[in-house]
């Protein structure tokens, strides 16, 4: 328990530091998810099983299932593009990407960031999607409380 809290305390910390560092892959990834459904990244943290770091088990709905899909993804960006033995390099690949007429693009010379950047464009798209089964009693409350403290719609 208390290293998923200091995990989401330093993915907290690095998203509100961010401004005027390059920007990381959980800060853009929370500012991707915000462009394209409109409501705060922190409403998809701690939700289901998947959502947040970690997860097992079966998903308990699509927007879990999103989860699930982007968690894979970055587990094989890791091996393959980012080639990281420690599963921890697309957390903190910085990428480029930005959105024009409701699509969203990713701009990376580097294999990593790309890749990176295009498994958050998938689960951005996805929680998009599926936004209408969104399910509050499906979050953490201690996700609740944390993403009530960042509220910035």
């Amino acid at each position: 328990m208390f290293q998923h809290l200091l995990v989401l305390f330093l993915g907290c910390f690095l998203c509100t530091v961010s401004d005027g560092l390059v920007k990381r892959s959980l800060d853009s990834f929370g500012e991707m998810i915000e462009a394209e459904t409109g409501r705060n990244p922190f409403d998809f943290n701690g939700y289901g099983k998947w959502c947040g770091f970690g997860g097992s088990g079966d998903p308990v709905d699509s927007i879990d299932n999103c989860c699930r899909n982007h968690d894979h993804c970055y587990e094989r960006v890791n091996r393959v593009q980012c080639n990281s033995l420690t599963h921890t390099k697309v957390y903190f690949a910085s990428y480029h990407w930005y959105k024009h007429q409701g699509l969203i693009y990713c701009l990376n010379s580097d294999e990593c960031q790309q890749a990176t950047c295009m498994c958050d464009k998938k689960a951005s798209i996805c929680f998009y999607n599926h936004l209408i089964e969104y399910n509050e009693s499906n979050q953490l409350p201690f996700s609740k409380l944390i993403g009530g403290l960042f509220n910035h719609r």
